[in-house]
């Protein structure tokens, strides 16, 4: 036994072992732990993650290169991206998908924590479940589930199916379980009533104006590649006369767009010391629709012209001076019918001297530009209510609450209702229900100790059980039931006597258990004794001398089950001669033995 139980008490510790181990890789950061979950919205990442995949999150003391990370972007929110650079104590990112880097650059105190391990399709799932139908039919599933499996251990029960010792255990659990259940129901449920199932929250509408400068300088054949310089090569001033620009612009969004505006391109001439002229090369023209073209050309004489003009009135010469390309765009209109008005102005720089113009090349004045904007407006949604790290919606939690409560309040009055009555009509059924896991039915008696001790209730044995890491032993003897725990030379035991009903025994009653002074059989004042057999006691006693059991003694002396312990306690010479026999037989098994 003693085996057994420190088998037991290994496997719980190990479990709860397991349990922490679980705990301390997992726990979200809300409860005090490192984890984090993210669920994939976008496609920015593809091939690696895609829309609906779920990214647990670790927290780490320093991010580096190369690390897929999540930062809390102040507009957009949550962003998933790859670490492609620092920049002045900041991160540089941009997702794998994506043709540009990322315009906000956070700080490593921005970053929530680094892609850890990856479950494809587990985000869809996890939304799936949050939806009120999905969560009322998980809850419901779980409370019939729990049910069920209590009924059936009652069911195997009233056959007398249950393991020997385990009595009452499966529906003692059951009504536990089916108890917290109702509880946490009524919480969830409760909570969710006071709150509304709508609220007022602002939505994002996210949009990108995406550009692409194009500029041509034609040259004699072999100068370029092609028949003319391209996007990103110089311009030799001594080749070309003239540059043509052209900025193609789009106004991209996942949503439906509505919008027209006005483009204007222009042309500064500036210095380091803060000089600036500006040259109109298309004047500001109407278009319709998210995509247009604006398009001109620069003359150099007439930037030089500006230039000789400055350092002829001012006697200030520069050895280097810059031309900005800078198209205008005022977009107006509506984004999934919410008002958009806005502004883009992206810059294209050359470094112009006496023989050429090159191309600035740096992240703040890219040959493609792209500025990612938010448009929020106002919309009812559905009011969530927080439980653990998750948020579950108010309409989902009363259904969930309200179907739970109902099944668990179902599941104790099929369980919990017969239990009680069970109990309050005998103490047998209340010990074998409080006590079950304590008890092992005995197929035979024990031999007798050479001390036996009477305890006054079943909860002090059951409690001198645990001290000692035993069980308590099960005997009965027609509606004598015994329970006895061994401590070596001593034996403590309780007795008591289970109501019988009327038609068991033709000369039995039935009599409602009341407890004794010395726990021996009760008498019942309101109860009036059956007629006895004349020398009924010296029958009963040569039977009980020959046979050792108290049911036969009684049947061969023809009396209820009740008349000799009634008789015990009122006839001290009774009592003396049934101890006489007790005693002799249990001597007789020790020489036995």
């Amino acid at each position: 036994m003693t085996i057994k139980r420190a088998s037991h008490i290994t496997g719980h510790v190990l479990a709860l072992a397991m349990l922490l181990a679980i705990w301390v890789a997992l726990a979200p950061i809300q409860l005090g732990g490192s984890a984090a979950y993210v669920i994939v919205s976008g496609s920015s990442m593809e091939p690696l993650y895609h829309r609906g995949d779920l990214v647990l999150l670790r927290a780490v003391s320093s991010y580096k290169v190369g690390d897929i990370v999540t930062y809390r972007h102040p507009q957009i929110g949550p962003v998933i991206h790859r670490i492609i650079g620092r920049d002045a104590g900041q991160l540089v990112l941009k997702g794998d998908n994506n043709g540009f880097n990322d315009a906000y650059r956070p700080t490593e105190a921005e970053v929530i924590g680094a892609a850890w391990l990856h479950v494809p399709a587990a985000g869809a799932i996890i939304g799936q479940l949050r939806s009120p139908p999905a969560a009322a039919l998980l809850v419901a599933g779980g409370v019939v589930a729990l049910v069920a499996s209590g009924g059936d251990a009652a069911r195997r029960r009233r056959r007398g199916a249950l393991p020997i010792g385990s009595g009452g255990t499966s529906s003692l659990g059951a009504l536990v379980a089916l108890t917290a259940l109702a509880l946490v129901s009524a919480l969830l449920s409760i909570t969710a009533l006071t709150r509304p199932t709508t609220r007022q929250a602002e939505e994002e509408l996210p949009y990108r104006h995406i550009g692409a400068f194009g500029y041509a300088a034609p040259a004699p054949a072999g100068t370029y590649d092609r028949s003319q310089g391209q996007v990103g090569e110089p311009v030799f001033r001594r080749l070309t006369s003239a540059l043509d620009i052209s900025f193609d612009y789009r106004l991209d969004a996942e949503l439906p767009i509505d919008v027209s505006g006005t483009h204007r391109l222009v042309a500064e001439v500036s210095a380091d010391n803060g000089w600036r002229r500006t040259i109109e090369l298309h004047p500001s023209q109407a278009f319709s629709g998210a995509r247009t073209v604006a398009s001109g050309r620069l003359e150099l004489a007439q930037a030089q012209a500006a230039i000789d003009a400055i350092e002829q009135q001012t006697g200030v010469e520069q050895q280097e001076y810059f031309i900005t390309i800078v198209p205008e765009l005022n977009v107006t209109g509506a984004l999934a019918g919410q008002p958009l008005r806005d502004t883009f102005a992206p810059r294209l720089v050359f470094r112009m001297n006496e023989l050429q113009l090159v191309p600035v090349r740096d992240e703040n004045t890219p040959f493609a530009p792209v500025r990612e904007r938010l448009l929020r407006r106002s919309v009812i949604v559905p009011n969530t209510l927080p439980v653990l790290w998750m948020q579950i919606d108010v309409s989902a939690a009363r259904v969930a609450g309200s179907l739970a409560l109902a099944g668990s309040l179902a599941g104790l009055a099929i369980l919990g209702w017969p239990a009680l009555m069970a109990a309050r009509r005998s103490e047998v059924e209340r010990i074998r229900l409080q006590y079950g896991w304590l008890l092992i039915d005995a197929a035979e008696p024990p031999p007798p100790a050479a001390r036996e001790i009477a305890v006054a209730r079943f909860d002090e044995l059951a409690r001198l059980a645990e001290r000692r890491g035993a069980l308590v032993l099960h005997e009965t003897d027609g509606a004598t039931h015994r329970y006895t725990v061994p401590d070596g030379e001593v034996s403590y035991y309780y007795r008591v006597a289970e109501r019988l009903p009327a038609d068991t025994h033709p000369a039995r009653v039935s009599v409602a258990p009341t407890k004794a002074s010395n726990n021996e059989m009760p008498e019942s004042p309101d109860v009036a004794a059956p007629d006895l057999p004349a020398d009924w006691q010296a029958n009963f006693l040569t039977a009980l001398r020959e046979t050792g059991l108290t049911t036969e003694a009684c049947r061969l002396a023809e009396v209820s089950i009740l008349a000799p312990y009634r008789e015990r306690e009122d006839n001290p010479a009774f009592a003396a001669a049934w101890a006489e026999i007790r005693d002799a037989r249990g001597a007789s098994r020790r020489e036995a033995r």
